[in-house]
């Protein structure tokens, strides 16, 4: 286990791991690092404070970092000097509530939920890093991706989206009556093709903050807030279990481990907690001393895994089950 000591004083809301485990940014409040795991060097980029981020998640080719939140709404930063991409759609419309990206980092969907807007889109990114509009979803109707975005006239919204990683399939938590906290998600699989309903699962115990992940086979999503995480099962097509937040220690990041043996959670009590993906039987707990964890993720391999702390520090260490 290796502890790091980043360039943010307020806690890290976002970690991500780069191509071939080699890199890791670390997200938060006024900027990012870019961590080089071989020297343990960070580079640090500098970006506006805000108060939580909605997603700061690296690219998998390592072109950009996609950072969202509620203040500068959804961008591409740069690193290494480069500069920045355009935000894919309208620059006036880039309050992006959640995004999944597949594993070679060519197709992603988002979720401009909440704020009056309920769109949920998907693109085609080139090697370049020109994006496409491949498809828009408005009040679970497709639309033109050049469509101006409107004010949710009706009384739908989408919270979490999530793609597996080959782009064939969309998971999206969407709720048909306004989206207000007492309403439960719908889960929903859209193709990834066009984003034509496909199934609707049944109502999530998650509430308006719903995120989703998808398994490494496609065979399951996970839903989860701060009070409870789901499997569902898309073969099935059922929820196939639930799990309360065990005592206090409220769900503050959820990641899958690309080699499917394990989900891993993390808490405001400062453990990394394991599960069995299938049954979310407990399988061991880590406790580091570095007070409340905000974020986790997995890198590409399954060999490491990461997660953000209340006080700028990131835990780095081999994931072994």
């Amino acid at each position: 286990m290796r502890v790091l000591r980043s360039s943010l004083a307020r806690p890290v809301g976002g970690v991500s791991f780069g191509p071939g485990d080699r890199t890791l940014i670390a997200g938060g409040s006024g900027g990012f690092d870019l961590w080089d795991l071989a020297t343990n060097s960070r580079t640090f980029f500098r970006s506006h404070s805000v108060r939580f981020l909605y997603v700061c998640a690296y690219d998998p080719l390592g072109r950009w970092v996609y950072v969202s939140d509620y203040l500068g709404g959804f961008r591409l930063l740069p690193v290494g000097g480069k500069e920045s991409q355009p935000t894919p759609g309208d620059p006036y419309e880039r309050h992006v509530i959640s995004f999944g990206i597949t594993h070679d980092g060519r197709r992603f969907v988002l979720s401009r939920g909440g704020a009056g807007s309920n769109r949920v889109e998907c693109w085609r990114v080139s090697p370049t890093g020109r994006f496409a509009a491949v498809w828009s979803i408005r009040d679970g109707k497709p639309v033109a991706p050049q469509e101006p975005y409107l004010l949710n006239q009706a009384t739908w919204s989408t919270n979490g989206v999530t793609i597996d990683r080959h782009g064939k399939t969309v998971v999206s938590a969407e709720s048909r009556s306004g989206g207000s906290s007492g309403n439960k998600p719908l889960i929903v699989i859209r193709h990834g093709g066009n984003g034509k309903a496909v199934a609707e699962l049944g109502e999530s115990a998650t509430g308006f903050d719903t995120r989703l992940a998808m398994a490494a086979d496609g065979r399951a999503a996970y839903a989860w807030d701060n009070r409870v995480f789901e499997r569902w099962d898309l073969k099935v097509g059922r929820c196939t279990g639930q799990l309360p937040a065990p005592k206090r220690a409220y769900f503050r990041g959820l990641a899958v481990d690309p080699s499917g043996r394990i989900i891993i959670t993390v808490s405001g009590d400062g453990q990394a907690r394991y599960w069995h993906p299938v049954d979310l039987s407990p399988v061991e707990a880590l406790r580091f001393a570095v007070g409340g964890l905000n974020s986790v993720a997995v890198s590409a391999s399954g060999k490491l895994a990461a997660a953000g702390g209340d006080k700028g520090q990131v835990v780095l260490w081999d994931v072994k089950t």
